[in-house]
Parts: structure tokens; sequence; C-alpha cells
């Protein structure tokens, strides 16, 4: 693989530098009447069982997925292969993504949702975290960001609807599912998405094999409705 590719990936990993964590953080909050605060109402305050019990599940799942089992499989994949697979460039991708969203976290030290709110608590994590988290930022969602860097990784793999329409969900699932814990507006969860998007079309076009790359352009080729030749 051409060196100019591990530059890149060098240079998104190795963000702008962390601030000192003793620098006292921006008690942002969205006004009440915009569409950002009352639709983390809307998605804290619902208290469904069903849609409870799955944002309880996926918020659980996550943890295990994103530091253990992503990891792992991207280590094993590029051990047993000598080359990034797919399950190589989820690892990437994900490394990439925690990069630049804590990059960001530490420029905006934007605080989550429970610590701004006084009447907003957060729900049990399923996690042995203290109670703010690995980091008291909001702004973006790490959770929502790496969710739809792997998405996308896996969609532009393979762009078959049993793929992207089952990653997606799950992304988006996950991104939702931190709002209702009440660690994250909704703005946080966008941009996150936005930028794990990002993050995993760059690794996705750095990484892949060529044919894997021209594969998932495919998708996008529709054929014309009809076509007509001028006789000369």
């Amino acid at each position: 693989m051409p060196l100019f590719k591990h530059l890149i990936l060098i240079s998104i990993v190795v963000t702008s530098p962390v601030a000192a964590q003793d620098e006292p953080i921006v008690l942002e909050t969205p006004e009440r009447e915009s569409f950002d605060y009352r639709l983390f109402r809307n998605v804290y305050e619902y208290q469904e069982p069903v849609f409870s019990a799955a944002m309880r599940g996926v918020n659980v799942a996550s943890y295990p997925a994103f530091f253990v089992v992503i990891p792992a499989a991207g280590i094993t994949d590029y051990v047993v292969d000598g080359e990034l697979g797919i399950a190589s460039r989820f690892s990437v991708a994900e490394l990439a993504t925690f990069g630049v969203v804590y990059g960001l976290k530490h420029i905006v030290r934007r605080a989550r949702p429970y610590a701004a709110l006084p009447d907003v608590r957060r729900r049990p994590l399923g996690d042995d975290q203290p109670p703010g988290g690995i980091d008291p930022f909001s702004f973006p969602s790490g959770h929502s960001a790496v969710a739809f860097s792997i998405a996308t990784v896996a969609s532009l793999s393979h762009p078959d609807w049993y793929v992207i329409a089952p990653m997606m969900t799950w992304a988006s699932a996950t991104a939702l599912a931190r709002v209702w814990h009440g660690v994250h507006f909704p703005s946080d969860i966008a941009v996150g998405a936005v930028v794990g998007t990002g993050v995993g079309i760059l690794v996705h076009v750095l990484l892949a094999p060529e044919d894997d790359a021209a594969a998932s352009t495919d998708v996008l080729d529709i054929p014309p409705a009809f076509s007509f030749t001028i006789g000369l």
C-alpha cells in the first residue's frame, strides 16, 4: 500500500492536541424553543416499554462491539491474511473516527445533557464507566460516529440492501439510544453521524481492494430508462 495512504490515516488519528482536563466545560445547551431541545425532550421522555428495552439493549451491546469485538477481529484479520480485509478496515475506521471525535470534543467542550439540564438524569449505561462517562463532553457523539463509520465501510464493501439496511438501522438505533440515555443532544448524534460517514468513506477509498472499491460505485450506476441514436 502506498506510503501516502498511511500518512493520511495517521493524520486523521492524530488530530488537534487534547486540551487540559482542568479547563472549564462550556455549559452550552440548546434554546428551549429550538428544534434540538424539543427533539431531545421527546426522545428522552419517551417511556414505551419496547422502545426503552431496545434503547437499553443496543447501548449495552455497543461497548463490547466497539472495544472488544471489532479491535480483536481487525487484528486477527490482518495477522491471518496479512492485509487489511473488511474487519481490519472496521478497526481502522473506528480508530480514525475516535481520533476526530475526541479532537472535536476537546475543542467544543460542550457539556452533556445530564450536566447541563438540571432535570435530566443519565440513565444507566450498562457499563463500568464513572458518572461522567469516558469524557464529560457531548459534541459530537462518539458512539454515533463510530457506528456510522462501521456501517459505511460495511455498506460500501457490500453494497446490497440486505447489508445496507440492517447496518444503517443499527447505527441509527445506537445513535438514538445516546439521546434516550440523556448523554447526548440530537445535534451531537447528527454531527457524529456525518463525521463517521465521512471517515468511513475515506477509509474505504484508501484501503479497500480495487475490486471492492469498484463494486461500491456500481450501485450508483443506474441504467437509462430509454436511449436513442441519431443517424448522420
